[in-house]
């Protein structure tokens, strides 16, 4: 079956691969039309676009993106990303300085347009950085001493599953301090993650799903029905019932039902395995700001996304409620979901 945990692991290999060209540089590659080993044979558009004071490290493209690192001194680099406009490329984001980790300067990978890999130690430790919803550029994995997960709400260890949601910070490239990247998913807990406010809907029961509701009563209506590990924001405490927002959405839940701070490590997640037909996946599928298709179109769900979409919830007549890793949130029509090959 497909899982994110699969997915991970190939996404490593991948990426493993890309380390070992970089640290083999100037070595002949097998992508050797995706190089751009001297900054003369970058585009001209790119060429213009850099500061004339820095020292060219390398450049590469993957598909209509272009990703260059250069030296500027003190033992720091920068990141440049450009993506196609046209026929020119235009500067989409422009990294932090890139301190040496754990004295090591930093290297660099891609898979394809959407991935960039910032890569240290000689391979052995590697930062995955995906484009957003925004077209920004936020950390989506580590694979360093442990292989951990990073998205808009929370962290996750992809051996262990255990997940923890709250306000995630140092994740954004152009505002990154890397010298401070995690090398273990402790570290990461320790340092990028604030729980104040936030829970997980928790449920002990296998298939249930747990009602958002209209009013601090059993009997009030129904918003959707919520898997257990849904990440939600406490807005108000009232005792037996809270008020809470779920990616914006705001109703009242039984205070049973969420867990806090640590006590969201022992929570299991039971977003259904569901993916996009194959046919959507390719041509994207509009996410609403509410369950109607009237409704404003907030985002496009893609099959070739860094960031992989779950599903919070059913609601009404045949729609999902649905959180992207790089934090879009909004309505999907249900019809454009499949069970997987098996």
């Amino acid at each position: 079956m497909r899982n994110l945990s699969a997915k991970i692991r190939s996404l490593a290999a991948v990426v493993v691969l890309c380390a070992m060209i970089v640290s083999c540089l100037p070595a002949q590659a097998w992508w050797e039309d995706e190089w751009y080993k001297a900054q003369a044979d970058l585009p001209t558009s790119i060429q213009a676009a850099l500061p004339e004071q820095m020292q060219y490290v390398l450049g590469m493209r993957g598909e209509d993106t272009v990703y260059v690192l250069l030296d500027e001194g003190n033992d720091l680099r920068r990141v440049y990303i450009f993506s196609k406009a046209g026929n020119d490329y235009q500067l989409e984001c422009k990294s932090a300085p890139l301190a040496e980790w754990h004295s090591s300067k930093a290297g660099i990978g891609c898979s394809g347009g959407d991935t960039l890999h910032l890569i240290y130690d000689g391979g052995s430790a590697y930062f995955n950085f995906c484009r957003t919803h925004a077209n920004t550029w936020v950390l989506q994995s580590v694979q360093a001493e442990d292989l951990f997960g990073i998205d808009a709400v929370g962290l996750n260890g992809y051996e262990s599953e255990q997940y923890l949601c709250g306000t995630v910070v140092n994740t954004d490239l152009s505002t990154l301090n890397s010298a401070r990247l995690p090398a273990t998913l402790a570290e990461a807990l320790g340092s990028m993650i604030d729980t104040d406010g936030w829970a997980l809907l928790k449920s002990d029961k296998h298939a249930e799903r747990l009602h958002l509701r209209t009013a601090p009563s059993a009997d009030a209506a129904s918003i959707g029905q919520y898997y257990s590990g849904a990440p939600v924001r406490l807005l108000e405490d009232q005792g037996e019932w809270a008020k809470v927002s779920v990616c914006d959405v705001q109703g009242y839940i039984m205070t049973s039902f969420l867990a806090f701070g640590y006590d969201m490590l022992s929570v299991e997640r039971r977003f259904p395995g569901r993916y996009l037909i194959d046919e959507d996946a390719k041509q994207g599928v509009n996410v609403y700001a509410s369950p109607d298709t009237n409704s404003a179109i907030v985002g496009v769900l893609r099959g070739d996304e860094g960031f992989a979409p779950r599903i919070l919830a059913t609601v009404g007549d045949g729609w999902y409620h649905v959180l992207r890793g790089d934090g879009l949130s909004g309505y999907v029509e249900a019809r454009h979901f499949w069970d997987g090959n098996g």
